[in-house]
């Protein structure tokens, strides 16, 4: 969740060619990460839930996820105060990241699910995210919408909060080539053009090479195109992916998860996050390739 200004697809690209450090003043273009403070917007409208009698802050979560340990005892209100004692699961506990580069819900949630508890709930307090991220798919559940169109509906656009809103990655990354003295630092919100051909092309620039500056413009598809498609299975891959369409553009949903737009760069090849994940499709054998990290995985369309 960011802040800043009135843009719901504004992506904010830092990119400095330095030998020494300075010092750059924001200015109301900038859009900032406000990370945890989106724990209010978290509360606010589970509170909401609660005013609209859809949920009762001494419920308990054996009601939503009975697979988390001590669900019988945990109720709503110990897990907005951070003292249900859910340990604070980081995503790094996972073996695996998902087709985004980044944990899936279910694996998150399969990760909590089988953490031991911290100590016994309402006896302490501790910081936890993992209170948070049940809570929003909590939200999700009840209001049968994904967060980003919940925080919306509920929040931001009844007070005018444009310049606050949800967004699929970022990254920064930092180089130094002790030869040369020379430093390279990128920072991004949006990760919408692969990393490594920026920082590439900003050496290349350096070195006075040409250098062609990448387009972040997506190319249109037309429904009838779009509506051949479907949902597609791996039995190597535990999630189905359902590729749809809304207002135009295509989306791509893994198993109950919510639905991502995707960048179309041709006909039949879609991409996230940059070109780091490709999607592939062949029509004619009825197969999607999923490309990422090096590797590919085929799917076949189901209907």
């Amino acid at each position: 969740m960011r802040a800043g200004q009135s843009n719901e697809h504004a992506v904010l690209t830092s990119f400095t060619l330095y030998r020494k450090v300075k010092s750059v003043q924001a200015n109301a273009g900038n859009r900032f990460r406000i990370a945890s403070i989106g724990k209010t917007y978290t509360a606010v409208m589970i509170m909401q839930l609660v005013e609209e009698q859809k949920l009762k802050l001494t419920d308990i979560l054996d009601r939503l996820f009975p697979q988390v340990p001590n669900t019988k005892k945990i109720t709503i209100v110990q897990m907005l105060s951070h003292r249900s004692g859910i340990p604070n699961v980081q995503r790094g506990w996972g073996p695996q990241r998902n087709w985004r580069n980044e944990i899936t819900k279910n694996e998150m949630f399969d990760l909590i699910s089988k953490a031991t508890p911290e100590f016994e709930p309402d006896t302490k307090q501790s910081y936890s995210n993992s209170d948070y991220f049940l809570l929003t798919l909590i939200l999700e559940k009840i209001t049968g919408k994904s967060y980003a169109d919940a925080l919306k509906d509920r929040i931001t656009s009844k007070i005018e909060f444009a310049d606050t809103y949800i967004e699929p990655g970022f990254i920064d990354v930092k180089a130094y080539q002790q030869e040369e003295k020379l430093g390279v630092a990128y920072t991004t919100n949006a990760k919408i053009c692969a990393v490594e051909k920026i920082v590439r092309g900003a050496v290349e620039v350096y070195y006075h090479k040409p250098f062609q500056i990448p387009t972040f413009e997506a190319i249109a598809v037309s429904p009838g195109v779009l509506d051949k498609f479907g949902v597609y299975s791996s039995s190597d891959a535990p999630a189905k992916f359902a590729i749809t369409r809304k207002d135009g553009r295509p989306f791509v949903q893994p198993g109950n998860e919510s639905a991502t737009a995707l960048e179309a760069t041709a006909p039949d090849r879609f991409q996230l996050a940059g070109g780091r994940i490709v999607f592939e499709f062949d029509a004619a054998k009825g197969q999607m390739i999923l490309k990422r990290g090096g590797g590919e995985r085929v799917f076949t369309n189901g209907k």
